[in-house]
């Protein structure tokens, strides 16, 4: 079997954002569970471009060709493609359409795996060569939710319209695409769900990286917020959290790290006394270690969110949004603890901070529903179930 796997980052283990993870585990896990050759093709962002970077997916590919690509490139490639909502227009580069061409002439693949929904027009590039060659697109997220959540919480008219306008065509392009795909992967129940209607929708699991920690012992209680945070959705979760939450939060011998590489200019002001801001962590292990409680106040973004599995995985005690917790299978008030109010959110904080048993008992009950509902051998059965059969 032969399969061609398109994505717009170069998969790697431990990676600062998350999908690159996902991608990374998805190419190992068919590698190990099919027999196979698996090709390796995408187009990256200029300064995300190292070589380096990928010696761990080499192990698992045979042929490996990424193209760099600029901000003025992008500009040229949403110019041209105007039909193209912009998320999928920036990425629609000729260079790679040729590379595919390339490449489809070259092998018989049986399976084009697109990554990601900026990809997902090169479904269509793959049936006009080859109309045998089945086609898998990965929803990370279902995009359009991300878009519709924005809209709602704008309170500018002008710039709500212009988001709801994007919005539309995003979601009619996305849809469209998906009923393009032989097969579309989603990573819950939740978006699976919601595109259902478009297309043959199988569920993976996503991938967490479970840490082995050895807790160390400190002073006071540290919460953290944990993700890239050039990301909006997390810049927002964290200017949100400060804003809104933090005031009612007891500082009393508390720190709050803000984890996560490239942190805006906004992110960095607010660095004080008890207000960490870490930027890129070489070793998240580290910083795991001596934390004690996960603070994930989403309210944009779309999909599954790993970094909230993450921190459950790795036995912290989590308090989130209906965003943040949303495709996640835990149970509100005995797994993770849910809440949108900020007032609220401060007061189930404020006990947490003050109740070191119930801190265990949560971060207790989180770390095993994980172990319970996220096997790597559920997704083998998954990937083994479109690739064979």
């Amino acid at each position: 079997m032969q399969i061609l796997y398109i994505t717009s980052f170069i998969p790697k283990k431990n990676a600062d954002q998350a999908g690159i993870n996902v991608s990374f585990d998805i190419i190992k896990t068919i590698k190990e569970n099919v027999e196979c050759k698996i090709d390796l093709i995408g187009l990256v962002n200029e300064n995300q471009y190292k070589i380096e970077d990928m010696k761990d997916v080499k192990e698992y590919v045979e042929e490996i060709e990424f193209l760099k690509t600029t901000k003025i490139q992008k500009i040229k490639n949403v110019v041209t493609n105007l039909s193209k909502p912009p998320i999928a227009a920036v990425r629609y580069d000729k260079r790679l359409i040729e590379v595919i061409k390339k490449m489809c002439s070259k092998n018989k693949y049986d399976y084009v795996i697109c990554d990601y929904t900026q990809n997902s027009a090169y479904g269509y590039v793959v049936k006009s060569i080859s109309s045998t060659t089945k086609t898998i697109l990965i929803e990370h997220d279902v995009c359009f939710q991300g878009l519709e959540r924005k809209m709602h919480l704008c309170n500018n008219l002008i710039k709500k319209y212009i988001i709801k306008s994007q919005y539309s065509k995003l979601k009619r392009y996305e849809t469209k695409c998906i009923k393009d795909f032989d097969f579309v992967i989603t990573l819950n129940h939740k978006d699976g769900k919601i595109i259902s209607e478009y297309g043959e929708v199988h569920i993976l699991n996503p991938y967490i990286n479970i840490m082995n920690l050895d807790k160390k012992e400190h002073e006071g209680v540290n919460l953290m917020f944990w993700g890239a945070m050039n990301r909006i959705e997390n810049e927002d979760a964290v200017m949100y959290f400060i804003s809104e939450i933090w005031p009612y939060v007891n500082k009393e011998n508390v720190k709050f790290y803000i984890v996560g590489a490239n942190p805006t200019d906004e992110v960095k002001k607010l660095a004080s006394d008890n207000i960490v801001v870490t930027g890129f962590v070489e070793n998240p292990k580290d910083i795991f270690e001596n934390m004690d409680i996960s603070v994930v106040p989403l309210r944009l973004g779309a999909g599954v969110k790993i970094k909230v599995l993450e921190s459950l995985a790795s036995g912290l005690p989590v308090i989130t949004t209906d965003v943040g917790a949303e495709g996640i299978i835990a149970q509100n008030g005995r797994d993770i603890l849910i809440e949108n109010d900020p007032k609220k959110f401060a007061e189930i904080l404020n006990k947490l901070i003050s109740d070191e048993d119930r801190r265990k008992i949560i971060s207790d009950n989180g770390r095993s529903t994980i172990e319970n509902n996220y096997s790597k051998g559920y997704n083998s059965e998954v990937l083994k179930s479109i690739l064979i059969n």
